[in-house]
């Protein structure tokens, strides 16, 4: 015989039963999201390529170290993508991608030297300007009084994480 007692166990124990299943569908919604959420932040960083580790063919431009058939390059406002694509078929162009979000385009070229692509595009009346792909080189320890504070900057080769991450900041004759 069901009494009053038991109904009300019973409407409790489902009650529960459901607070453990609503609260067990939060913990897979929230798991998800955070997943997304990595997945969304870390695939764009996994797909880019770091010319770190590349060795790169550099020339030597009025006396500096450039980046082998790669320049620089800003068009007026007023070019056309078909003025653009015109440019890059002259240039013999096969990597275009902007760089810095300013409309400044890296232009590396299958067979043209730095010379030939400066010469050539600052001819164009749609460029604005064009400079070689400048190879820089951090030579001198800063006077930053907190320069210390900045661990990773002086980072010989200690473990982290298992991976020996070595980081000279203060060097210049890294490879790389």
């Amino acid at each position: 015989m069901m009494t009053v007692g038991n109904r009300v166990e019973r409407k409790i124990d489902r009650s529960a039963r459901g607070f453990k299943r609503y609260q067990a569908l939060r913990l897979i919604m929230i798991l998800t999201s955070v997943l997304v959420a990595v997945l969304l932040v870390a695939a764009p960083a996994s797909m880019q390529v770091s010319k770190g580790n590349i060795p790169q063919k550099s020339e030597l431009v009025e006396g500096r170290q450039v980046v082998a058939n790669e320049v620089l390059v800003k068009f007026h406002a007023s070019a056309t993508a078909g003025s653009i694509a015109q440019a890059e078929q002259d240039e013999d162009v096969d990597l275009d991608e902007e760089v810095g979000g300013t409309g400044v385009r890296l232009f590396h070229s299958r067979g043209k030297d730095v010379a030939t692509l400066l010469t050539e595009l600052k001819a164009r009346s749609d460029v604005a300007y064009v400079e070689p792909n400048y190879i820089i080189h951090a030579d001198l320890i800063p006077n930053d009084s907190s320069f210390s504070s900045l661990w990773g900057l002086r980072n010989t080769g200690q473990v982290i994480g298992g991976v020996a991450i070595p980081i000279d900041s203060r060097s210049s004759n890294r490879s790389g």
